[in-house]
């Protein structure tokens, strides 16, 4: 299927763009932006599941974290957002991020959909796991893959956003210029400094990149994963110090294991005779490795079918958790789409105004240094 066409400037909300955004991480993402007040564009390899989650997110109630508030490309800086509109404002389209033609026409509808051209946040979120076994034995069109989709892809729209993403720069730079020029003026006339630290954070615009756990702790018998996702922390810190002078921030998030369907068979015990002896995989297969299930699945949980879901009683300690699979995760509990989107839409936020360059990892506690 071919890419529809960009749409006429519809909205003046700030702009997000969340690929791989029609379920687990991508889809939380979308629906936390979209109660922020952002217009989110979201995207998927499938028009179906675009359709899907069109629909899903226009669908209240979404989550309205007020400390979510944001500024825009039209909104002076330091001044809040007007409400969230009653129904999300969002928009889709199929993209597949390995497609230059997708990916042209992504940055194409993004940028269509305000007169001043401007996008506040990019959150690049696709990701393939081709291939699984010894990282020596990685066919190289495994390795095309990875590169293609992982690193590739993330690094050529992320470049492709920036033009779009310098304009709220510039805006910010000009509305926070205005807000100092005011205050300046209100201190000469009344001799109080009056304003407070006007303009501060609030829309300076940002790229996130979705990392994974893998970055850090390669993940067995996923190496050539780990390794993209590790490229990924080095496109971060080396795109943090090209852009910030241009007013871009450029920041990570590196999951851990997630509950999801897809990574389900990792973390879910099974009943005696489902195929796993109550204990692991699917089917007449008997118990699937947990690193192959991973694989399936995203160890971080991005192909999944379960977009928003609660923390139940505990995580870890539900009965319908493996005890194995949650024990080497210090807090002994799986994480959940929403919470990884919680942390994405605060670095994406004014909260994280003074933050670029850091890949931050919601993992329970597992180690997440190089």
């Amino acid at each position: 299927m071919a890419p529809p066409e960009a749409p006429p400037a519809t909205t003046d909300l700030p702009v997000a763009v969340v690929t791989a955004s029609t379920a687990g991480i991508g889809l939380a993402t979308a629906a936390r932006l979209a109660a922020a007040g952002y217009h989110v564009v979201i995207s998927s390899r499938s028009a179906a599941h675009v359709d899907a989650a069109l629909a899903r997110l226009r669908s209240p109630p979404l989550p309205s974290p007020s400390h979510l508030s944001l500024g825009s490309a039209g909104t002076p800086v330091g001044q809040a957002l007007p409400s969230p509109p009653s129904l999300p404002s969002v928009s889709g389209l199929v993209c597949n991020v390995a497609d230059a033609a997708h990916r042209s026409a992504l940055v194409a509808h993004a940028t269509a959909l305000r007169s001043d051209g401007a996008v506040a946040a990019v959150v690049l979120n696709a990701a393939a796991s081709p291939s699984y076994g010894p990282l020596v034995a990685t066919p190289a069109a495994a390795w095309d893959t990875l590169w293609a989709v992982n690193v590739r892809a993330a690094a050529l729209l992320a470049a492709a956003f920036v033009p779009a993403l310098a304009v709220t720069a510039a805006a910010a730079a000009a509305a926070a210029a205005a807000s100092t020029e005011a205050a300046a003026e209100a201190t000469a006339e009344t001799g109080s400094m009056g304003g407070g630290r006007i303009g501060v954070g609030g829309c300076s615009p940002s790229l996130l990149f979705v990392s994974s756990i893998g970055a850090y702790m390669p993940l067995p018998s996923l190496g050539g994963y780990s390794v993209t996702k590790t490229a990924l922390a080095g496109l971060v810190s080396v795109l943090a110090t090209e852009l910030a002078p241009r007013g871009i921030r450029v920041n990570g998030v590196a999951p851990g294991l997630v509950r999801t369907r897809f990574s389900e068979r990792i973390w879910r015990t099974r009943p005696p005779g489902a195929g796993g002896g109550g204990q692991g995989g699917g089917g007449g297969r008997g118990r699937s490795p947990p690193d192959e299930d991973a694989r399936r699945g995203g160890f971080d949980g991005k192909a999944t079918t379960t977009p928003v879901v609660g923390r139940g009683d505990g995580g870890g300690r539900r009965r319908d958790v493996r005890p194995a699979a949650v024990n080497w995760i210090p807090m002994r509990r799986l994480g959940e789409a929403d919470e990884i989107a919680a942390v994405i839409a605060f670095l994406v936020g004014p909260g994280a105004s003074y933050m670029t360059g850091e890949t931050v990892a919601v993992a329970g506690g597992v180690r997440s240094r190089l």
